[in-house]
């Protein structure tokens, strides 16, 4: 089971991976 502590932190670790995927995208010619 997944404690619930744990659920705001993948939540911030999915935008934090989504913000780092746009800034890679951009960042490619």
């Amino acid at each position: 089971m997944i404690p619930y502590f744990y659920q705001p932190y993948n939540q911030l670790y999915l935008v934090h991976m989504a913000f780092t995927t746009r800034i890679t995208i951009a960042r490619k010619p």
